[in-house]
C-alpha cells in the first residue's frame, strides 16, 4: 500500500550505505510506499547529493569506509541548511555507546539490522509526517513573525541577534544581515553595557519580563519601544522578544502633559483673579461703609464680606492644591471655624467652639456653596444661639459616612427655636441662603431644637463628574 501525500510531491529519502546490496533493498522498501529513494554509496557523496537537492529525510549506515555515519551525520547537522533533516540510523552495530552517541549527534531513530520491512517503513513514514508538522509550524510561525506589526527577535544568552524580523528592520533602519552581526548592546541606549548585562541575567532568572527602552536607529535618532521577552532554556538557551514602538504614545503623552500643565496654569490663575475681584469688591464695600457710617449698614456689610471672604477662600484653597479637580471639606471648614472666631466681635470669653473635623475630600463642585452654608450655620449660632449674653457650646461635626454621604452637623446649647419656628417661612436672608445652598448641593437638612439647636446637613458628591 502506498502512502497519500494529499496532493504534495512524493517525499525524497537519501539512503546512504556501502554496501550495494542494503542500497537496493532499502530503495525497493521506500519505492513500495511512494517514496522517492536516492541511494548513494559513500559519506562524501552522500553530502554532495544532500546540498545539491536536500532531502526529505536521511537513512544512514554508520560503519562506512573514509567518511563514517557518525561523520556524517555531525556534518550535516552543522550545515545551516541541511540540520533540519531527520536522520535515521540503520546499521549492525548493537552497541549502547553507538546509539547514545547517534543520538547526541541529532539522529532521531535508531534501527539495527537485521530489520523487520515494516518497521522501516513505518519509522520512515512516523518521521517523514513529523518532519512536515515541524516544517509547516516553521512556516506558520515566519508567517506570524515577518508579519506581525511589532518587531521581533531571537538573542542568544550572551546578547547576539540569532533572528530578525522585516518589522524591527523597518523600524531600525538597518538591514537583517547588519542586524545579525549585532548585539543589544550595539542598539540599546543604555548607561553602559554592564545595564544590559545584568538585565539579561534577571530575565533568565525570572524567565519573562516586560519593559520599556530606547533603541537608537541607524539614522542615529531614537526609537522607544515596550518589549516583552521570554527566555528558553531549551538548545542552550534563547530570548524570544517582541517589540512594539510606543514612540507615538509617549509623544501623545507629553503632549497630553503639556496641555495639561497650560490647563492648570489657567485654572490656578482664574482662581487667583477670582479671589482677587472679591477682595476688590470686600474692600469697596468697606469703603462704602465707612462712608455711611450706620450701624444697621456696617452689619449688613461685615456679614457680607464675611460671606464673600468664604467664598474667597475656596478658590485660594483651589490655587494652593495640587489636585485641581477637588478639594479637602476638613480643611477649608478648619480655616473657616479660624476666621470666624479670630474676628474681633467673637465673644472668645463666653462661647466655646469645639470641633470634629475628619478630611473630606470633595469635587470642586460642591466648595463654594459648602463654604456658604458652613458660614451661615456657624455665624448663626455664634450671632442668635446665646442672645442676652450667655455662656455656651457651640459644636462643629464634618465627616463622610461609609455610605459615601458628606455629613455636617451644628450643635449649640442655646436658645434654640420655638415649638412654631417654620425655618422655610422666615424669610431672613441668612435662613433663605441655608435653605437655598442645601437645595443646590441636593441635600438633606435636619433641624432639631430642644436644650438648644442641632443643624445637620447630608449630601453626596456622588453623582458629579470629575472633570479635571
Amino acid at each position: 500500500m502506498r502512502d497519500d501525500f494529499a496532493g504534495r510531491a512524493a517525499p525524497s529519502v537519501l539512503i546512504v550505505d556501502d554496501t550495494p546490496a542494503n542500497l537496493e533493498l532499502l530503495a525497493g522498501i521506500l519505492r513500495e510506499r511512494g517514496y522517492v529513494p536516492r541511494p548513494v554509496p559513500s559519506g562524501r557523496l552522500a553530502l554532495a547529493a544532500a546540498r545539491a537537492e536536500v532531502p526529505d529525510l536521511v537513512l544512514l549506515d554508520i560503519r562506512m569506509p573514509r567518511m563514517d555515519g557518525f561523520e556524517v551525520c555531525e556534518r550535516l547537522k552543522a550545515d545551516e541548511a541541511l540540520k533540519h533533516i531527520p536522520v535515521i540510523f540503520i546499521t549492525a552495530a548493537h552497541d549502547a555507546e553507538d546509539k547514545v552517541r547517534a543520538f547526541s549527534l541529532g539522529a532521531v531513530d535508531y534501527v539495527t539490522k537485521p530489520f523487520q520491512v515494516k518497521e522501516v517503513q513505518a519509522r520512515v513514514r512516523a518521521h517523514l509526517e513529523l518532519h512536515r508538522l515541524r516544517l509547516d509550524l516553521e512556516e506558520s510561525r515566519q508567517a506570524i513573525i515577518q508579519t506581525t506589526l511589532d518587531g521581533f527577535w531571537t538573542v542568544s544568552p550572551l546578547g547576539l541577534l540569532l533572528e530578525v524580523n522585516a518589522t524591527y528592520c523597518r523600524m531600525s533602519g538597518y538591514s537583517e544581515a547588519e542586524l545579525l552581526a549585532m548585539s543589544i548592546g550595539d542598539l540599546e541606549d543604555v548607561e553602559s553595557a554592564g545595564i544590559t548585562a545584568s538585565h539579561i541575567q534577571e530575565i533568565i532568572s525570572r524567565g519573562e519580563d516586560r519593559f520599556e527602552t530606547r533603541h537608537r536607529r541607524k539614522d542615529g535618532s531614537a526609537l522607544d519601544l515596550e518589549i516583552s521577552v521570554q527566555y528558553r532554556r531549551s538548545g542552550g538557551g534563547r530570548f524570544i522578544c517582541f517589540m512594539r514602538d510606543i514612540g507615538p504614545r509617549k509623544r501623545d503623552e507629553e503632549r497630553l502633559r503639556r496641555n495639561l500643565a497650560e490647563k492648570e496654569a489657567l485654572l490656578r490663575e482664574l482662581f487667583h483673579r477670582t479671589r482677587n475681584n472679591m477682595q476688590v469688591i470686600m474692600s469697596i464695600l468697606a469703603f462704602e461703609q465707612d462712608a455711611v457710617r450706620n450701624p444697621q449698614v456696617s452689619a449688613v456689610v461685615k456679614r457680607t464680606n464675611s460671606r464673600i471672604l468664604s467664598m474667597s477662600m475656596a478658590h485660594m484653597k483651589l490655587f494652593d492644591a495640587q489636585d485641581l479637580s477637588s478639594i479637602d471639606l476638613g480643611d477649608y471648614a478648619r480655616d473657616l471655624v479660624e476666621i470666624l472666631t479670630v474676628d474681633k466681635s467673637f465673644p472668645a470669653e463666653r462661647i466655646r467652639i469645639t470641633t470634629s473635623i475628619q478630611p473630606v475630600a470633595a469635587l470642586i463642585d460642591v466648595a463654594v456653596p459648602f463654604g456658604l452654608l458652613f458660614h451661615e450655620l456657624v455665624s448663626n449660632a455664634f450671632l442668635h444661639a446665646f442672645p442676652a449674653g450667655e455662656r455656651g457650646e457651640v459644636k462643629v461635626d464634618l465627616a463622610r459616612t461609609a455610605d459615601g454621604y458628606v455629613e455636617l452637623q451644628v450643635r449649640d446649647d442655646g436658645v434654640g427655636f420655638s415649638e412654631h419656628f417654620d425655618f422655610r417661612r422666615d424669610g431672613k436672608l441668612g435662613s433663605v441662603l441655608i435653605h437655598g445652598l442645601v437645595t443646590q448641593l441636593n441635600g438633606r437638612l435636619t433641624l432639631n431644637s430642644g436644650g438648644g439647636l442641632s443643624c445637620s446637613v447630608s449630601f453626596s458628591d456622588s453623582h458629579i463628574e470629575r472633570r479635571v
